[in-house]
């Protein structure tokens, strides 16, 4: 009776540790043709190979196993195993061991490797770390261990299954707590990685890195005060923690106080001068502030420390304004060719060839290029299109008029917000800069806090849940909601201006709730020419959110979509929203501004039309693009790869015509 690839396996490690060698081979290639989605066939198979000193064979097999399973870091340390035993300089093993450890640092056998070359390269500093690791690997039980090993391998229903096993035993392990909170952030299960860590610290209430991690979640979820106040009990106990000093420059580049945050990172630049993480972090804010040369030297030192660290080049791509070299070029494609680069950077450096590409004006090699990022990231995104349109439908039978006329006169009558909604690359920033020079007026950014207090409502009351739960609010339910934006809004004001714009664009979902909270809010909607806006979401790698944006059938339909409640709105309440075509503001700027203006109740000031001399902090995508002045170049690029969006026109063509029909109107 044949025996199964699992049954293949066990034999093969048998074998290994017989010291057969050839039968091991045997058996594991068995296991390989047998299951060739199991990772661990190819790996053993390498081993094999390696222990009978065929190690061009073993390369092969370790290039084919990293090209089909990116993840799996056991071929990162194969490949030093690979490396010593062929005789190559202790380097050159020592780099595939650290990048194996970065990567999983659960790798026992790779940190013993470490310590081993760094005693023969006399690296005392490298040495101690290699040695305080393994310590800390010998004392943690090992179900945690196991857990933590498929974590860094992405495997994250195994990781959580084996961590909610061994908390079921030990239910107050703060360490376990922990890990299944990392998991939780993994997955983007925010509220259940907060109350995790909120129980850890109950336990082990002086546990500080619980309390780091927990400041880490609360900052995910934007709860900006409460993050202040744990890192302020952190910092006191420990002034120069880290990770404390790093996450309060995140915060105060979040809450915009760049001078305060650049203040917080020079002070730990030092410690972190060979992070290339954090050269990435720096040079965000330099960006922002509007220090580009700065900000490119940063996000160059970033790829220098390490040669495919994707998200480098992708921050130069989204400088918007920058035009990569060809030793750039070369550099990214040299990257993209190893079969073990992780997707992370292999996502980042295919919209960065793209941009290479398109500013060089091979559009056909851009699109390819930009076409393999989407569909890598569209297999890590959760969005569900048919989750999307029943919320867009629960909103357009809740959200009637008859709910509007009963709760007439609801909200607080603060009239500071002026909201700019519609698809993000629609012209928000461009929209946001010119009303940002007005006198009265300061510019923000994305805020979070109507998607929070959404969220919250979410939760619901019973069976109840958002939107239907808004019927049976009263009134004065929606004053204090709206107080709790304007509060919230104020901890991420810089100016006293009696005006402040929020661009959050996705809002356009929730202008029913905007209106009952905020009932003298302005609310503006910049659309764009439907492909330009769609095929302009697909040319971008977005940090978080828009995960609607990774492939033609989820964009397209979500701009119908966003079209049709726009239309909602429209009719449930007439005149509250004010559209404006960012293809006419670009062509006729002092017109539709003084239409923006007179719709706002401002005076008009000519300070708008030099929107692109005013120095502030601009966090989005198109924040080089917005400090100069209006041009018209990019209004038609799309048509360059007009070729290639035949299945997006295709979903689009309705939003076309009535686009174009909009246009002849006006």
């Amino acid at each position: 009776m044949a025996q199964t690839a699992s049954e293949q396996l066990s034999k093969a490690k048998e074998h290994l540790r017989a010291g057969d060698f050839a039968a091991a081979y045997a058996s594991a290639e068995e296991a390989r043709l047998g299951d060739e989605g199991n990772a661990e066939g190819w790996y053993l198979s390498a081993v094999a190979l390696r222990l009978q000193r065929s190690y061009e064979e073993a390369l092969v097999r370790l290039h084919e196993l990293q090209h089909r399973f990116p993840n799996f870091t056991l071929a990162l340390q194969e490949r030093g195993h690979l490396s010593r035993d062929r005789g190559e300089p202790p380097h050159a093993a020592l780099d595939c061991y650290l990048e194996a450890v970065r990567r999983n640092p659960t790798l026992r056998a790779a940190w013993q490797s470490v310590l081993r070359v760094a005693v023969q390269l006399g690296d005392d500093a490298l040495s101690a770390r290699a040695s305080a690791q393994l310590t800390e690997l010998g004392g943690m039980p090992v179900p945690l261990l196991r857990a933590r090993h498929a974590l860094a391998e992405r495997d994250m229903d195994r990781a959580e299954v084996i961590c909610r096993e061994y908390l079921r035993a030990n239910p107050l392990d703060v360490s376990a707590m922990r890990l299944l909170a990392a998991i939780g952030v993994e997955r983007q299960v925010y509220d259940d990685a907060e109350y995790l860590l909120e129980s850890a610290l109950e336990v082990e209430p002086d546990n500080l890195e619980a309390r780091m991690e927990y400041a880490g979640v609360l900052f995910k979820r934007h709860r900006y005060q409460r993050v202040e106040s744990e890192l302020s009990r952190l910092l006191s106990l420990r002034p120069e923690h880290l990770a404390a000093l790093l996450l309060r420059g995140h915060l105060r580049t979040a809450t915009g106080r760049y001078p305060e945050a650049l203040q917080d990172y020079h002070r730990i630049e030092l410690r972190l001068q060979s992070d290339e993480t954090f050269q990435v972090a720096i040079g965000h804010a330099l960006k922002t502030v509007g220090d580009r040369d700065d900000a490119i030297a940063r996000y160059r030192r970033a790829y220098e420390l390490r040669r495919d660290f994707g998200d480098a080049y992708w921050s130069l791509a989204n400088l918007k304004t920058y035009r990569f070299t060809p030793d750039e070029v070369a550099a990214m494609e040299e990257a993209l060719a190893n079969p073990g680069l992780r997707d992370t950077d292999r996502i980042h450096l295919s919209f960065s060839l793209g941009k290479a590409h398109e500013d060089a004006e091979r559009f056909e090699k851009a699109f390819q290029h930009y076409d393999r990022g989407n569909a890598l990231r569209r297999r890590q995104s959760r969005f569900s299109a048919e989750k999307f349109e029943n919320g867009m439908r629960a909103c357009r039978d809740v959200y009637a008029r008859g709910l509007f006329e009963r709760l007439a006169g609801s909200g607080s009558a603060n009239d500071a917000p002026i909201f700019i909604v519609g698809l993000p690359r629609s012209g928000s920033t461009l929209l946001e800069q010119i009303l940002s020079a007005h006198s009265l007026v300061e510019g923000t950014k994305e805020l979070a806090h109507i998607p929070g207090i959404v969220h919250e409502l979410s939760r619901g009351v019973g069976a109840v849940a958002y939107p239907d739960n808004v019927v049976t609010m009263a009134a004065d339910e929606f004053a204090r909601l709206g107080e709790h934006y304007l509060e919230s809004a104020a901890q991420q004001r810089q100016t006293s201006a009696p005006y402040f714009i929020d661009k959050m664009p996705n809002n356009f979902r929730h202008v029913g709730l905007i209106h009952l909270m905020l009932p003298n809010a302005k609310i503006i909607d910049i659309r764009r020419h439907p492909v330009a806006c769609c095929f302009s979401n697909y040319k971008q790698f977005f940090a978080e959110g828009q995960e609607f944006s990774y492939s033609f059938e989820d964009i397209g339909n979500y701009y119908l979509s966003y079209l049709d409640i726009m239309a909602h709105w429209d009719a449930v309440l007439p005149g509250r929203v004010l559209r404006v075509n960012y293809e006419a503001l670009v062509d006729d700027l002092e017109g539709e501004l003084r239409r923006v203006l007179e719709y706002c109740g401002l005076p008009f000031e000519e300070s708008c039309l030099e929107y692109h001399s005013q120095q502030r902090a601009v966090r989005t995508a198109s924040s080089e693009q917005v400090r100069q002045p209006i041009y018209h170049s990019g209004l038609d690029a799309w048509r360059s790869f007009e070729p290639f969006l035949g299945d997006l026109i295709r979903i689009l063509q309705p939003a076309i015509t009535a686009y174009h029909s909009e246009v002849a109107e006006n």
